[in-house]
């Protein structure tokens, strides 16, 4: 898989104090990635947080991080003499595909140390800053830098041109348009908070995901997330199986009462880790309160009556399956 890869420093607070700091988890980065036969595709490093764009060739990117966030730490904690934690708790990874979004995802990695470029105010300062820059693979991809041992630039730079030289023109215009109209950041465009991709490439991870089991609390969480049915899938199903249609149950004013019932406790129970219980209240015409009301009295409801409740289980099995 692809993944976008970042993480902050302790409370938000400093992480890389000096050139030497930034040379160590350059270093680190580049053992971890030999060890792990992790490619990077992409970095950009600056003093409170990270950014990497890899690709791992088998699922290894916990073991891979968990080695550079740990090595890096450990060295810094005796060169400076503190103890502690370095790192912000866990990474945050996005899951990417590559063919409709990895070259996005490097153009916001190389375009972050923007805000960090005192005194660039207009577009020429801007751009001579961000091609300067020591700490980012950008200056290798244009080729008027060293290359960091682990940097692969062939996959990103074959879509932008034949030849190295109109690659690299062509990736320089594109990142540094960015500069003009401003870049979103990937987090916003995530599916699940977790999938960069598009619907094809979502539904395929999260049929994979449907097939597993994580034992790791945080990966099921995330796992979780990403197997939750769309509202449309509840809504749905609730209507197969209370006979009515997908628009009588959606209507404020419904006559299928019973219906929309089922269908709001649904969606707030099985797709939060997808939608949230606003976007929910929206899809249905009510307030957020409304729909956590609605669901307090279902979840009551289904404690005096077993036959409701299996019936929502099977239909909350049926929106998995099918969404």
């Amino acid at each position: 898989m692809w993944y976008h890869v970042l993480n902050r420093g302790n409370d938000r607070g400093t992480v890389f104090f000096d050139d030497g700091d930034y040379a160590l988890f350059l270093a680190q980065l580049a053992e971890s990635c030999a060890r792990y036969r992790v490619e990077l595709h992409a970095y950009a490093v600056l003093s409170n947080h990270f950014h990497l764009l890899v690709r791992t060739r088998v699922a290894n990117l916990g073991r891979f991080m968990q080695r550079l966030l740990t090595a890096y730490s450990i060295a810094s904690n005796v060169k400076h003499g503190r103890s502690g934690h370095v790192f912000q708790g866990r990474y945050t990874a996005l899951v990417v595909e590559q063919n409709a979004y990895g070259a996005t995802v490097s153009r916001y990695i190389h375009l972050n140390p923007v805000a960090t470029l005192a005194g660039a105010q207009d577009l020429a300062a801007k751009r001579a800053g961000v091609r300067a820059y020591r700490w980012s693979s950008y200056g290798a991809f244009l080729g008027i830098a060293p290359a960091h041992p682990a940097l692969v630039r062939e996959d990103t730079l074959a879509r932008f041109g034949k030849n190295k030289r109109a690659q690299q023109q062509a990736y320089a215009a594109f990142v540094e348009e960015g500069l003009l109209k401003g870049v979103e950041d990937p987090r916003v465009l995530a599916r699940a908070q977790l999938v960069l991709g598009k619907d094809r490439f979502m539904e395929k991870i999260r049929r994979m995901l449907l097939q597993r089991k994580e034992k790791d609390a945080q990966a099921e969480r995330s796992r979780a997330r990403l197997v939750a049915p769309a509202v449309a899938a509840v809504v749905r199903a609730v209507a197969q199986a209370y006979r009515t249609t997908e628009a009588d149950i959606i209507k404020k004013a419904s006559g299928a009462r019973a219906a929309r019932r089922a269908a709001l406790w649904l969606a707030s129970t099985a797709c939060v880790g997808r939608t949230s219980l606003k976007e929910i209240g929206v899809r249905f015409g009510i307030s957020t309160s409304a729909v956590v009301q609605t669901r307090k009295r279902m979840a009551a409801a289904q404690r005096r009556d077993v036959r409701l409740r299996r019936q929502l289980q099977r239909l909350a099995q049926l929106s998995t399956v099918n969404a």
